[in-house]
């Protein structure tokens, strides 16, 4: 997912989130069966930054 100002390649801008300057605070709204999100065994992906 891209961030911010509109990426120049085509292939990123479907992926592309409008987000203001600044930090921002990513928040997941989690569908998935089990218990793994509320028992805390559920490992996300680290968000990297591109710049």
């Amino acid at each position: 997912m891209h961030s911010r100002q509109r990426p120049a390649e085509p292939t990123a801008q479907p992926s592309w989130l409008p987000a203001p300057g600044g930090d921002i605070r990513p928040i997941l709204r989690m569908y998935t069966r089990g218990d793994d999100v509320l028992n805390g065994t559920y490992r996300l992906l680290a968000i990297q930054r591109l710049t």
